[in-house]
């Protein structure tokens, strides 16, 4: 009887491994990156082919030495790649004469197991609950009890086990397993056992072929899993999103734009972003995201809401008039000499500060008219003239008359309105004071809104030539200011008037 001495090793080996293992199983991916991962036990039964391998099967038909046998296992998967599992089959093995030594075999076994097994698909992968497929490897030491009866050509025992052998071998497989429901998979698997001795099973020792068996099957695995209210594959615990159907990668929440993030805390859900951005997008990469990007498709600076600023004054390039020259923010970017907040492109007097109204430049005797216009700097002035005194603006004061109950202008009133406003134009810092007046025919209230009319429809007409509205005031008197008597015609006609005063 020769025995070969590595197989004993091999299986003491293996065995301290599983040991190792199932006492370390904590340090070994006990729970998938997201920390979705519960251990669970399983259990399964299965069916299969189980096909003598050994000196009196050497041409290895797996046809002629086929039997079946029958399965069952226990388990308990401690991480999404680790497991640990009791295994039990139960069957026949037999091989023909048709070998090299004219005998057959006949053996019926049991086969006892402590397998660990390696999930290839979450080893190389994101851990999945709800993937269909699952690939893994499986090896372990195993106890197998057997009776053999080995028979010569004419069907006559040659040798039988007393009672019954008891031997250690090792196992080494890889299975399949398919998700039919959350709780239940279909598993195809194939494996080796592999004796420690070569003339035990089948009593013939050729040294170059140690017995052995293999046995392919399949069956179902039923998981005791934790409570998944919505089926998506996270259990209730771990699932901040327990009645809506979600994704394992996002907490079992749903993640609508599959950026990873969920859409309870992704600020732009339709559309994929990253982290940092509350799941909102940054195309142009500048790190400031795109719904806060007033330049989504060019890098910019956070501090101008992701715009670049080619010349680095400050001012966006798409607010900066003067992209390319270095500027202030109050001249939109340009640049300004003097510092009267005038651009040196619109300043007049770009090397003396002056005032925006006078387009930059100074103007000493705040007539209106700058000082490189005038011709009186030092004297207060017209406009019309230079600068200089001239036309007193007294004469500029007009007085319109309006027929009974009416608030319209007539129109012989307009070119005097007309002349106000033409000066009001040429001297941009006179303004105008309009009072409205009425005659006493009639309740006071209603006299008093007359007037008031009388006065706005005046002030709208000078601002509809072009005058600023804050340097025209208006006020109304109704019939309490009257010019003339209001018991003659004459009287009523000369209180029925708005006055207009330039200032």
């Amino acid at each position: 009887m020769n025995r070969n001495p590595f197989i004993p090793a091999i299986c003491v080996l293996s065995m301290l491994f599983v040991n190792i293992i199932s006492l370390n199983a904590q340090n070994l991916n006990r729970v998938s990156a997201n920390g979705l991962f519960d251990e669970y036990w399983h259990i399964g039964i299965n069916a299969g082919t189980s096909h003598y391998i050994g000196d009196l099967n050497n041409n290895n038909s797996w046809a002629k030495c086929t039997d079946m046998s029958i399965g069952g296992i226990i388990g308990h998967q401690v991480s999404p790649v680790i497991g640990f599992r009791f295994q039990y089959i139960n069957g026949n093995l037999s091989a023909s004469c048709d070998n090299n030594f004219g005998k057959s075999v006949k053996t019926d076994f049991w086969d006892f197991g402590y397998n660990a097994t390696l999930n290839i698909n979450e080893l190389i992968g994101n851990y999945n609950p709800k993937r269909f497929l699952n690939l893994y490897l499986m090896a372990g030491p195993s106890l197998v009890s057997y009776h053999s009866v080995v028979l010569n050509n004419d069907e006559m025992p040659y040798m039988e086990t007393k009672d019954r052998t008891n031997e250690m071998f090792l196992m080494m497989g890889a299975g399949a397993s398919i998700r039919i429901l959350r709780s239940i998979d279909f598993n195809v698997e194939g494996s080796f056992h592999y004796s420690s001795c070569d003339d035990r099973m089948d009593f013939v020792d050729q040294q170059s072929k140690n017995d052995r068996y293999r046995y392919v099957s399949a069956g179902l695995t039923y998981k005791l899993l934790p409570r998944d209210k919505d089926m998506d594959g996270v259990a209730d615990k771990h699932d901040p999103c327990p009645d809506l159907a979600g994704s394992p990668f996002v907490n079992g929440c749903v993640d609508s734009d599959a950026d990873g993030i969920p859409d309870k805390d992704d600020a732009c859900p339709g559309i994929a972003g990253k982290l940092e951005f509350k799941g909102c997008p940054d195309t142009d990469g500048d790190g400031i995201s795109d719904k806060d990007d007033l330049c989504q498709a060019i890098a910019g600076k956070k501090e101008l809401n992701g715009c670049p600023d080619a010349d680095g004054d400050g001012v966006a390039d798409n607010d900066d008039q003067c992209p390319d020259i270095p500027g202030t923010a109050k001249t939109n970017g340009c640049p300004d000499k003097d510092s009267d907040g005038v651009a040196d492109k619109d300043d007049r007097c770009p090397d003396t500060k002056g005032d925006a109204e006078m387009q930059g430049c100074p103007d000493r005797d705040s007539d209106g008219t700058p000082d490189i216009d005038d011709q009186c700097p030092d004297v207060s002035g017209l406009f019309t003239n230079n600068g200089c005194p001239g036309l007193n603006t007294v004469e500029l004061s007009k007085i319109l008359y309006f027929d009974i109950q009416k608030t319209a202008i007539k129109s012989t009133h307009t070119t005097d309105l007309d002349a106000v406003v033409s000066y009001l134009k040429q001297n941009p810092k006179a303004g105008v004071l309009i009072q409205g007046h009425a005659d006493a025919v009639g309740d006071e209230d209603y006299n008093m809104q007359v007037s008031d009319i009388r006065a706005q429809n005046v002030a709208d007409y000078i601002s509809s030539k072009g005058i600023a509205p804050n340097r025209i005031s208006s006020e109304s008197f109704g019939e309490s200011k009257p010019a003339g008597t209001n018991k003659t015609k004459e009287g009523r006609r000369v209180n029925r008037r708005v006055v207009v005063e330039v200032k």
